[in-house]
């Protein structure tokens, strides 16, 4: 049967290089000729790669798990869940690790198929009863847990707030938003404004109504603004990139948080991870 290393000698480069190519390993540099020969011998000889095998031989099964199970109950917050999850899968697959959707299976028993966890928004209690049953690195994505042990990963609402601040000269700044189910998030969100709403508020109307004229108001995400903009506000609009937003929204990278939750559960995986644990993304 065919190997690595028979390609590698076929080809006249390391095995390295050819685990590289096989694996999808864009962090690696190698020209298009090379990968291009590997792949073609490969295809010509037979070759099979076989992810059961590699996970045998180093331990790792390289799937990371995503845990979001209320992320789309809102129009806003579904986009945004979207985004991240998409740049997250991209991410993933260009270092070759599969990307999975959890159910809330893994808030029964352990997901042994699995080398890491990303929750995203839980409750504290869903994210600690998830941490006890599963023996892996578990990453708090847009939440809060404030426990040194785990990382915590979540937007700069802080930075968003001294951006629109310094762009408007506002007095008094309020935001509309889908809030968390996190409860620890929210505290966060408080503190970066003077008023928050929920944009699933009942009172949202008249609370909205009820602010001075020259309060400035932001919107995180473009559902919100099309309220705010219906109640007669001029917000502020906070997007992801990739959303449809306008030309003077406050935008945030999708794509450097996935890559900040990336490199975190890469450096974890090999035990090279930093002190900072709680890590806001602008």
């Amino acid at each position: 049967m065919i190997t690595m290393k028979d390609i590698a000698k076929a080809c006249g480069v390391s095995a390295a290089t050819v685990s590289y190519v096989l694996n999808a390993r864009e962090d690696q540099r190698i020209s298009e000729d090379t990968r291009q020969k590997i792949l073609h011998y490969a295809n010509l000889t037979g070759y099979v790669y076989s992810r059961a095998a590699r996970a045998l031989a180093t331990g790792q099964r390289f799937t990371v798990g995503v845990y979001a199970p209320y992320a789309w109950s809102l129009p806003d917050r579904a986009v945004r869940t979207a985004l991240l999850i998409q740049r997250l899968a991209e991410e993933f697959e260009r270092l070759g690790y599969t990307l999975i959707h959890l159910t809330d299976t893994c808030m029964r028993q352990r997901s042994a198929h699995v080398d890491a966890i990303l929750a995203v928004d839980p409750t504290v209690s869903e994210f600690y009863t998830i941490g006890k049953l599963n023996f892996c690195p578990l990453l708090c994505v847009d939440g809060v847990v404030d426990d040194p042990v785990f990382y915590m990963i979540y937007d700069d609402f802080a930075g968003v707030a001294h951006l629109i601040r310094e762009r408007t000269k506002a007095g008094r700044l309020a935001l509309l938003y889908d809030a968390y189910r996190n409860e620890r998030i929210m505290s966060r969100v408080a503190n970066a404004f003077d008023a928050v709403y929920d944009s699933r508020d009942p009172s949202l109307e008249a609370a909205v109504r009820a602010e001075s004229d020259d309060t400035v108001f932001a919107a995180f995400g473009l559902a919100n603004a099309r309220t705010l903009t219906l109640l007669g506000r001029n917000p502020v609009v906070a997007a992801y990139d990739g959303e449809d937003a306008p030309p003077s929204s406050i935008i945030l990278s999708a794509v450097k948080k996935a890559g900040v939750v990336v490199q975190l559960v890469r450096d974890i995986l090999k035990r090279a991870c930093g002190e900072q644990h709680d890590i806001r993304v602008l």
